[in-house]
């Protein structure tokens, strides 16, 4: 825990120091005032910093890793907490990858035989839920900015309940239909775009039930379409809701 250099240097090197310097850590460390306890993670970390350009990118996660440390040294991964387990699979694998490429590591190290691909792609995809999930709310905080700034002129509310009108009648068909729900972002009225599931049955069409394809809503001015953002916002969830 001492960082001048040459209790660095004597506990780390001894075998290396010169023969003056080498018999002035042996006096001292004779008279105990040599240090060999380690330093606090976080104290590695920080020193880590001023060389590696890894231990700099990734110094936050590394800093989450520290905390979890005791937990996942002494528990069996199927004990391991849901969100301890998602978050060592979602960094583990950029953080070592990062390292290996800085400091030309053997990944044998770290991978099991034929599971680094696996894990990387594991994270990747965590990585990109993540993604989408802060694109989704940012999303959904500029469209409430806007109901929230239109709700004070009674023209322009107006003007949304008239445009929602129009939606609900012009997206009804053969094969769809609109409904009107609670808008999930604003909470004013939004209109589900529908389309119907079915199946032939004895020479004949039958509907078996009913999926969303989209959401409109003319208070916000939300415009949600692809399974991504419609699972996001529960709109089938919301579409069921209607019909029961």
């Amino acid at each position: 825990e001492k960082p001048e250099l040459p209790n660095i240097c004597g506990v780390l090197y001894r075998a290396k120091m010169t023969m003056g310097l080498g018999k002035a850590f042996d006096e001292k460390s004779g008279k105990g005032s040599i240090s060999r306890d380690v330093h606090t993670a976080g104290t590695s970390l920080w020193h880590a910093k001023h060389f590696s350009q890894s231990a700099c990118n990734h110094a936050s996660a590394l800093i989450d890793l520290f905390g979890h440390r005791g937990i996942i040294a002494h528990r069996v991964p199927s004990n391991l907490p849901p969100g301890v387990i998602r978050f060592v699979q979602k960094e583990f694998s950029p953080i070592v990858e990062a390292f290996i490429a800085e400091h030309n590591l053997d990944p044998a190290l770290a991978f099991a035989p034929g599971r680094r691909q696996f894990v990387k792609q594991v994270s990747d995809q965590l990585i990109a839920e993540d993604n989408f999930k802060k694109t989704m709310d940012e999303y959904v905080t500029e469209r409430r900015k806007v109901w929230n700034e239109r709700k004070a002129d009674a023209t322009k509310v107006a003007l949304a309940a008239a445009q929602s009108q129009l939606t609900e009648r012009s997206e009804n068909g053969s094969d769809k239909f609109s409904q009107p729900v609670t808008c999930p972002v604003c909470g004013q009225t939004a209109i589900l775009i529908c389309e119907l599931d079915g199946e032939y049955m004895d020479g004949e069409a039958v509907t078996t039930g009913a999926f969303v394809v989209g959401m409109k809503c003319h208070y916000c001015d939300s415009d949600v379409s692809g399974y991504e953002k419609i699972d996001y916002l529960k709109l089938d969830e919301l579409l069921y809701s209607t019909m029961t």
